[in-house]
């Protein structure tokens, strides 16, 4: 019950994305999701088969080696820990890769559990993948996409070219453009569960993390805020309402996401809480709290997603992503007194989101 997602850009550079939600049997204790809020918005109480719990899907197990799950968290856990034990040892090589999965006992399997991912050897870099299989699409090839979103995600990629994102050049350099269609494609996911609430019931979403090739290396897209508008066009442009904003950052291997609800009235602070999302193999507990530090909402990287109902009906969104790499000088600006905040992106960034904005719709 998951979505995670395998592709490439150009064929090139490697993305991995994988949603956080974990589901089971219902317990007496609610669960706070970042999107929707308490678990019970979406499964009233008594629906016995209910998201329980937040769990990183995708994971750098090495600087060479990055891998995605889903299915099982009693397998995933067995797997994934062993392999990242293995890795910790040695660089490992495909052959490598194969024979300790080729020996993973058949009960472990049979539990029900996917795999997909990277590595990088001495022959370059790899794909691979257990118990799924690739689906082809015109943008990014061979893809392959796991869990109870596998089709969700598969029909988005296999229609990118038609989706409303700006921001994803011919331009840019290839880690660039993946870091751009992770990122809208996040935003995108995120949007619609909140306005549908459609993907949690389905029990995958609440949160999506980004993994591709810095380098030589595999690593976490590690700061990057999503604000979502509620947006319509008019005679003097458009008229964006802010209604969500979500930091993503990391401290050690603990994804840490800040999520800060808008009220109705206006520009002041509904809810702020913090979430801590930690890898599957580690526990829970051995996590120290102590060392958390709340993040601010500024970014390097800043993806707007505007929603543009059309007669109160959802339409997908129209995304745009800002990859500013000069990290002295972050495009958004937020300033938080009172429960009230002031919200801006600079000028050069703000005039193109609402001329294309206009243009889109």
């Amino acid at each position: 019950m998951s979505l995670v997602a395998r592709l490439a850009i150009d064929d090139l550079c490697p993305l991995l994305m994988g949603d956080l939600l974990v589901s089971g049997g219902e317990g007496p204790k609610d669960l706070l999701i970042p999107t929707v809020g308490p678990r019970s918005n979406v499964f009233p109480k008594g629906s016995a088969f209910v998201p329980v719990a937040l769990r990183q899907k995708v994971n750098v197990l090495a600087p060479n080696l990055a891998i995605g799950w889903c299915g099982s968290v009693i397998a995933a856990k067995s797997i994934i820990k062993g392999l990242k034990s293995e890795a910790e040892k040695k660089p490992l090589s495909r052959e490598d890769l194969k024979a300790y999965l080729d020996n993973v006992d058949d009960r472990t399997w049979e539990l029900g559990v996917q795999l997909t991912g990277f590595l990088i050897d001495s022959c370059g870099p790899a794909r691979f993948w257990r118990n799924c299989s690739e689906v082809k699409t015109n943008d990014f090839g061979m893809i392959v996409a796991l869990g109870s979103g596998a089709d969700y995600a598969s029909k988005y990629f296999q229609n990118f070219s038609s989706n409303k994102i700006l921001g994803v050049s011919a331009g840019m350099n290839v880690l660039d453009r993946a870091i751009s269609v992770g990122a809208s494609a996040a935003g995108a996911f995120l949007c619609h569960e909140m306005a549908t609430h459609r993907t949690i019931g389905n029990y995958f979403g609440a949160g999506y993390e980004i993994i591709s090739q810095f380098g030589r290396e595999f690593k976490k897209l590690d700061e990057i805020t999503y604000i979502f508008w509620l947006a319509r066009v008019t005679n003097d442009g458009v008229d964006a309402t802010l209604k969500m904003l979500a930091k993503y950052a990391y401290n050690g291997e603990m994804l840490i996401i800040r999520a800060i609800t808008v009220a109705d009235s206006g520009p002041t602070i509904e809810s702020d809480f913090t979430y801590h999302v930690p890898p599957i193999y580690t526990e829970v507990g051995s996590y120290d709290y102590r060392t958390s530090i709340q993040p601010d909402m500024d970014s390097v990287c800043v993806c707007n997603v505007f929603e543009f109902p059309a007669n109160g009906k959802y339409t997908a969104p129209l995304v745009h992503v800002l990859n500013h790499k000069d990290k002295s000088t972050k495009p958004l600006i937020l300033k938080i007194e009172d429960r009230r905040f002031i919200i801006g992106l600079k000028k050069d960034y703000w005039d193109p989101i609402i001329i294309n904005a206009v243009k889109n719709q």
